[in-house]
Parts: structure tokens; sequence; C-alpha cells
């Protein structure tokens, strides 16, 4: 129990943030710079006492804990406190053991489910409920996870991780204003794919565009990338190696960084 005169404000309000991103064998982190000023950045526009040298002591406690020889999911979560303005930030810790290192290619089952409002924030605050919920209630109805579609009635991301939409050599992402989250492989993609000889477009999404895609494809911050092989009552997708192949370009480049 929390005492004193500091009130938890993510226990009360759901204030907070979390970073979840993974960390390969030998204790070596996957994009931390992205997940740092990811973190750090949404603290500043919401008032929390967080600076990114305190960030980097704390992942540093964090790993050496951990297992050189395994490759870990890691969660680190800022519990915000005040009166009732933030005044303070403790940092926690999840570390859970991965039983390979991704990417491991299933093809992910999606099931559509309607969006009940319009996403505020690109970051990954603590208010995180629904998208658990949704993608708990797919996981429940026998799929991998949830396509969410906004009250515009486009796709605009999965429960767990962003959506892209390929066609010949052109790669389309549904933009913040949409509800996407600002994820870390995303800014990775947005910022090295052009260099690999692919375009990157930000857009709304229409279902059209995922009917007439030449694959469709996931991406979040532990298992990286992801084919879609299907989307209940939209389509079926087989990437034809197509993203393997693009992987065996992008892996260098990403754990390089």
């Amino acid at each position: 129990m929390d005492a004193g005169p500091l009130m938890n404000l993510t226990l009360r309000y759901g204030e907070g943030l979390f970073e979840t991103l993974l960390v390969r064998p030998d204790r070596r982190p996957v994009l931390w710079p992205y997940h740092r000023d990811r973190m750090t950045a949404a603290a500043r526009r919401l008032g929390y006492p967080l600076r990114p040298d305190r960030l980097d002591r704390y992942l540093r406690r964090c790993l050496r804990r951990m297992d050189p020889g395994r490759p870990y999911r890691l969660r680190i979560q800022a519990v915000v406190y005040g009166d009732p303005q933030p005044r303070r930030v403790r940092l926690t810790a999840e570390a859970q053991p991965l039983a390979a290192e991704p990417p491991t290619w299933q093809a992910l089952r999606l099931q559509v489910q309607t969006f009940p409002g319009w996403v505020r924030w690109p970051w990954k605050t603590c208010d995180y409920l629904w998208f658990h919920w949704t993608w708990r209630q797919a996981v429940e109805a026998g799929f991998d996870d949830v396509l969410l579609v906004n009250r515009a009635g486009r796709p605009f991301s999965l429960g767990r991780a962003n959506l892209w939409v390929a066609r010949g050599t052109t790669l389309w992402t549904p933009p913040l204003s949409e509800g996407a989250r600002a994820g870390t492989m995303r800014r990775f993609l947005l910022t090295h794919l052009p260099g690999l000889g692919w375009q990157v477009q930000v857009r709304p999404l229409e279902w059209d565009d995922l009917r007439e895609a030449d694959f469709v494809m996931a991406t979040n911050s532990v298992r990286l990338v992801m084919p879609v092989g299907s989307i209940s009552g939209v389509g079926t997708w087989d990437d034809g190696g197509r993203l393997r192949a693009l992987w065996d370009r992008l892996g260098p480049i990403l754990f390089g960084l």
C-alpha cells in the first residue's frame, strides 16, 4: 500500500507511461533510444518529472538481472504520484523470458472490432484497458489479435501492433491522427525503408487498400515484424516470402543500432 502525502495517480486515474521492448541474448536491448525518446517526450507533454538519463540508469539495472543466454520481453512502467498535479515518478519493470528470439513468422489471424472513440494519445499510457480488452476478446474467439476500426469507419491499428499494407514496392501505414500509436518499429521502418527501395506513405487506410494488397503486415517492438494471414470478413494474404526477404535487409540495420 502506498502511503504519504502524494496520491498514486496511476492507480486513481490511469496516469503514467510504459514501454515494452525486446532484449536479445547477451542483454542487448532493441530500439532502446527510440523507446527512451518516446517515453521522455510523453513525460514532458504530460508534466511528469522523468529524464532520459534516469531511464538509461534504470535500464542498466534491469539488464544486469537478466540471464544473458535468453531473449526477454521487458516492460518498464512509470508510476506517477501527485497532489493531484504530478510530482514524482517511480519506475517499475517486468522481464518475461521468451521461448525464441523474434521474428517467428507466425501469420496472424485478425478479428475486426470497432473502437468506441478516438485515440487521444499516440504514446503508451497506462490507460490501455480498451486495447487489452479487445485483444483478449479476439484471443478468446480463436484469433491472434484484433483489427481496430475508428469512428470514421477506417482500419487504423491492431490491438498490439501497428498496421501496414503493401502493394508493389509501396508500404502504407495509418497516421497518428487516425488513432495509430507512435510505435518504435513504425518509426524505424519510416526512417529506413526508403533506403531499401521502398516507397512509404502515411495516410488513412480504406478497406479496398486491404482487399487489393499484395500482403499485410504488423509491427511492434517485441515481435518486430509479423505477416497478417487473414482478417475475418475481409480477406487472406500470402506474402510469398517477400516479408522475410525484406527482413533479411532490415534486421542487420535494426540490430546494429
